[in-house]
């Protein structure tokens, strides 16, 4: 949703609505450190580059970029689709149960999908199961 300046200015009216007046603060940049500067110092810092920096920037359209399958869960994708359940896709692919469940909750993010008929159809779709 939103970008990184626009969260840090909110972030930063955050921090300034609960000091009573922060003009009287007197201000000194002898900290020495990064580490020693108040939250608020630094904060200051970090608005002023993103404003600085920010006018060079480019907003780039959002591209989904579609994720390839490894070839391993190329294969368990077809052994779904031949209906196989994860113990025989064990015994097939000679894998233990564990690892079978993890490249298939890998595919399925990759996919976008959450069971396994909709991964079938993703694949489907993308030309990865006939």
């Amino acid at each position: 949703g939103k970008n990184g300046k626009a969260v840090l200015m909110e972030y930063q009216e955050w921090l300034n609505s609960g000091q009573p007046d922060k003009q009287k603060r007197k201000k000194q940049y002898q900290y020495g450190n990064v580490l020693r500067m108040p939250m608020e110092s630094y904060l200051g810092v970090v608005m002023r580059c993103a404003e600085r920096y920010g006018k060079h920037t480019q907003v780039l359209p959002k591209q989904e970029v579609e994720e390839r399958l490894t070839m391993m869960e190329n294969l368990i994708l077809q052994s779904i689709s031949r209906g196989l359940s994860n113990g025989e896709i064990c015994q097939e692919l000679n894998l233990k149960l564990p690892t079978v469940k993890s490249h298939i909750y890998s595919m399925y993010k990759k996919l976008g999908v959450s069971s396994r008929v909709q991964a079938i159809l993703r694949g489907k779709e993308r030309g990865l199961l006939e």
